[in-house]
């Protein structure tokens, strides 16, 4: 059950860590030292962990849609209908 949340993860850390990447290519091209980058990248991990388990979490209880709704919500994250068990959700 718990692989319902596979997609809504993997889509919300591609919508993270690319907007990081947005965000260090202007400090890169005036040289900010490579730690830096480094402890951003490590924050960005940090950030997606809670809503990682939690995603985990609600996909083993049957509830993956109620994720992948948070998603759009909060982040306009779209995953594809056909990526998410909803058979699950019906009968929660």
């Amino acid at each position: 059950a718990e692989a319902a949340a596979a997609p809504g993860m993997v889509a919300l850390r591609q919508h993270v860590f690319a907007a990081l990447d947005d965000e260090l290519a202007r400090p890169r091209a005036h040289g900010a030292d490579p730690r830096t980058e480094e402890a951003l990248r490590h924050l960005a991990g940090v950030l997606v962990h809670t809503p990682s388990v939690r995603a985990r979490r609600l996909a083993a209880e049957g509830r993956s849609a109620a994720f992948v709704a948070a998603l759009a919500a909060l982040y306009g994250i779209q995953v594809e209908p056909r990526e998410i068990d909803l058979a699950d959700d019906a009968t929660a």
